[in-house]
C-alpha cells in the first residue's frame, strides 16, 4: 500500500471513529425533577387536547391522547392524504399548504379544527396589520 493510500485509509478511519465517539455519548441527565409538579401538570392540561375522531367534509381527523393529530382521506386529484401533525399549531400551519389540493370547505374546516384545538386563526387583515 502507498505511503497516499495508507494516510487517506487512516484519515478515513479516523473520521470515523470522532463520529462513532460523539454519537455514542450519553445525554446530560435532565432537570425534570427540579420543576414542580403543579408546574408540569397545568402545562401539559393546556397543550393536550381531548382524544377523539370526527369528520372534516370527507376528512377524519383524529386526535390522539398525546395531541397529535393525524388527518386522513382523500384529496381533489384522488390522492391518498394521511399525515399525522405534532400540535393543532402545526396543522395550522399547514392548512394554507393543503389548501393547494382540498375543497374550500374541507380547508376551512381543517382550520376550524385547528382553532379549536388551541391553535391560532389569524386572519389575512391580522396578518397585514401584524406585518405594519
Amino acid at each position: 500500500m502507498t505511503k497516499r493510500r495508507r494516510l487517506a485509509v487512516n484519515l478515513i478511519w479516523y473520521l470515523l471513529s470522532i463520529g462513532m465517539g460523539c454519537s455514542s455519548k450519553e445525554p446530560p441527565p435532565s432537570d425534570e425533577n427540579n420543576v414542580p409538579s403543579s408546574t408540569v401538570a397545568s402545562t401539559t392540561a393546556q397543550t393536550i387536547p381531548p382524544e377523539g375522531s370526527e369528520d372534516v367534509n370527507g376528512l377524519k381527523v383524529t386526535v390522539s391522547k398525546d395531541g397529535h393529530i393525524k388527518v386522513e382521506g382523500t384529496d381533489i386529484f384522488h390522492g391518498k392524504l394521511d399525515v399525522i401533525y405534532e400540535s393543532a399549531d402545526y396543522l395550522l400551519s399547514a392548512v394554507p399548504v393543503l389548501k393547494r389540493s382540498l375543497t374550500p370547505e374541507q380547508t376551512e374546516g381543517l382550520s376550524k379544527v385547528a382553532a379549536r384545538l388551541g391553535g391560532k386563526v389569524i386572519t389575512p387583515e391580522q396578518d397585514s396589520a401584524q406585518r405594519r
